[in-house]
């Protein structure tokens, strides 16, 4: 137990120090993240208080009345009340109030994270109130208006107890330096969600993964880029010295212009393996050569922005694929 808590003391004064100050030298200013967790595990009945005078925890529970949904003619002080005291909050929040006292690596990072925005995403509005809590479902980031949750339960450790019945490729992002990886997405497909046109085919969708996970790897530099792709990290490297492998599967097998939705989500999505690429191969394998190719694409045209990217005139059309020159590379 010792050697575990180590760890993570040991992980997470590594992510301190990455995300501490951006890419150039500059330091910047924490993002401050209001406890809500702790206010709705301790809260007794009608302590209405931080509700009256704190405005971003007030912020923080109407959206998370947003997300929960529930009668709507509760006062916010009902709804916290009808919520308090529920399984999610008894079961998981005394496991995150030890095992994560302080958010300062998250405050940091949400930091970096904003003032990179501001200057590459200029038109994305980084949200005005960020607040913890405990998530009673499996998403663990929301984006409410202006309002962003974060759900601390799911980022307790890799040897968490509580993690043991999860699905097996899931866990291995159940830590803290995964979170703003996770809240940088979250916030880029908001702004630029993916636009199915009329002739869609896998490399389109291809194109666009590539771009977020470009975009996050530019918002949050250092940042591990197995998390800037959600690809299992301790499989990573397995993936980077089988590209030319995964896109041969993919050009022999006819998948790369395939339009079957079908197995374009099962290329693209989260899961244990990519069967249509091989039994072993992780999850979103193929999301790795999305990435490649629009760092082929950047390389040949540098002055292209991270809004361009994101852009169906990008990973709408063939077009860009042909551009970017890619060629696999071998390991």
């Amino acid at each position: 137990m010792l050697k575990s808590v180590t760890n993570i003391i040991v992980a997470l004064s590594a992510f301190l120090f990455v995300f501490g100050c951006k890419e150039n030298g500059d330091c910047v200013d924490r993002v401050p993240v209001v406890r809500l967790d702790g206010f709705l595990a301790g809260r007794q009945s009608g302590d209405t208080a931080a509700l009256r005078h704190d405005f971003d925890m007030a912020e923080g529970i109407r959206a998370l009345r947003a997300v929960i949904g529930g009668a709507r003619d509760l006062s916010d002080a009902e709804f916290v009340d009808s919520i308090s005291g529920t399984a999610p909050i008894k079961v998981f929040y005394p496991d995150v109030k030890n095992r994560i006292e302080s958010l300062d690596s998250l405050e940091m990072a949400l930091g970096v994270l904003k003032s990179n925005m501001a200057g590459l995403l200029p038109d994305v509005q980084f949200p005005k109130t960020v607040c913890a809590i405990v998530s009673p479902y499996r998403q663990s980031v929301f984006a409410v208006d202006s309002v962003l949750l974060i759900g601390l339960n799911h980022y307790l450790g890799l040897v968490y107890a509580g993690y043991a019945d999860m699905e097996s490729y899931s866990v291995p992002f159940k830590v803290m330096p995964y979170a703003p990886c996770e809240v940088a997405s979250t916030l880029v497909r908001r702004a630029y969600p993916y636009v199915d046109g009329h002739d869609t085919v896998l490399l389109n969708r291809l194109l666009y993964e590539g771009a977020v996970g470009y975009a996050v790897k530019k918002l949050l530099p250092g940042v591990s880029e197995a998390y800037a792709m959600a690809i299992a990290p301790d499989r990573y490297e397995e993936v980077e010295k089988n590209e030319s492998y995964i896109y041969g599967v993919m050009i022999t097998n006819r998948l790369l212009y395939s339009s079957s939705a079908l197995q374009i989500d099962r290329m693209v999505s989260p899961a244990p393996s990519t069967p249509l690429i091989s039994p072993s191969a992780p999850g979103r394998a193929a999301c790795y050569v999305g990435l490649r190719i629009v760092e082929a694409y950047v390389e040949k045209h540098p002055e292209v922005s991270l809004r361009e990217l994101l852009s169906p005139a990008f990973y709408g059309t063939i077009q860009s694929f042909i551009e970017s020159g890619y060629e696999p590379s071998e390991r």
